[in-house]
């Protein structure tokens, strides 16, 4: 019935022109210029209609498409069926509408004949035209190119030039990033076809955070780990697949703990990493008090201003002169 609707009143429309083309040679008293000039506008006016039909027939297509996204539960994929029906239809119209427009020209005796000898000329022409219009030939192939091999999908979350957001409308030229802060970043497809970029939702989409912690030797490791673990089974982010804490850096005064877990998307992640921190923190400064690191920078001065005075010449002479003499 899609396609019934779409193509009814331009078939009728072919059919009505076929009739009178066929019923034109019986009028035998018209003269020979009128005659031609009518079977040439018939003959324009049937490349209409057949266009008319490939035209509608793109649409009804691209509409089942994206009607067969709907019926999907995801979210995603009935945007992602709409975006994509809508670039195929755009592209077969244009295509059927630059062949309609070189069958009518076509028709025309004088363009035929100019045609051969002008060839060189049309070619010269199109290599001007070519080079002036790269960058839109080479954004519409580039489009083309996004809509097949599907580098980026509408609610990917990617990371452009160290700007992270989510994928929010794919158009024919560029693509629309949210950022958290709601703010909008607008991309040009090539950049996401020409230069490398992070896309965080491609392959599984489970996503592994780190929470990094700076504490003193003091505090026991085992302890550590077996808060984490009381922490994320308390979490409703967790995906139950990995919560693991290793030493990945230590110091002459305290030692850096990465807690590694888990989470079941990239919009989670962040929420599971600052609530394991929060907890990880609070477990720390209430079990472990005289253990929180303090000033770093003014334990080392202290201690450097230490060594630098036992380290003065005659110093110890000095002490032991002085503890003499008394």
């Amino acid at each position: 019935m899609e396609f019934v609707s779409y193509c009814l009143y331009p078939s009728l429309l072919g059919c009505l022109l076929i009739a009178i083309n066929i019923a034109l040679p019986l009028l035998d008293e018209l003269p020979e210029n009128v005659f031609r000039i009518i079977r040439h506008v018939l003959a324009i006016l049937l490349i209409v209609d057949v266009t008319w039909v490939l035209i509608n027939v793109a649409r009804a297509s691209t509409r089942i498409i994206a009607r067969y996204g709907e019926k999907k539960e995801n979210d995603q994929s009935t945007e992602k069926g709409k975006l994509y029906a809508t670039i195929l239809r755009r592209f077969l119209i244009a295509f059927i509408v630059f062949i309609a427009i070189a069958a009518i020209l076509l028709t025309f005796p004088d363009v035929r004949q100019m045609g051969i000898s002008m060839l060189v000329g049309v070619g010269v022409l199109s290599l001007v035209v070519g080079i002036a219009l790269r960058p839109l030939i080479e954004d519409l192939l580039t489009s083309l190119q996004v809509t097949i091999t599907e580098p980026i999908s509408l609610f990917d979350q990617v990371t452009v030039d160290d700007y992270h957001g989510k994928v929010e409308e794919i158009h024919m030229f560029h693509a629309v990033l949210k950022a958290p802060d709601d703010s909008r970043y607008m991309v040009p497809l090539s950049r996401f076809t020409k230069k490398p970029f992070q896309n965080w939702t491609k392959g599984c989409n489970h996503k592994i955070g780190e929470v990094k912690l700076v504490v003193d030797y003091g505090i026991p490791i085992t302890n550590l780990r077996t808060q984490l673990q009381k922490i994320v089974a308390s979490c409703p982010f967790w995906d139950k697949r990995k919560a693991m804490l290793q030493v990945t850096d230590s110091t002459e005064f305290c030692m850096q703990v990465s807690c590694y877990v888990s989470s079941v998307n990239i919009d989670t992640q962040h929420e599971l990493t600052c609530y394991v921190r929060e907890k990880m923190l609070d477990y720390i400064i209430t079990s472990f008090r005289p253990n929180v690191p303090q000033d770093t920078s003014r334990r080392a001065g202290l201690e450097r201003a230490s060594s630098s005075e036992s380290s003065e010449p005659g110093h110890h002479w000095y002490e032991h002169i002085k503890r003499t003499t008394r």
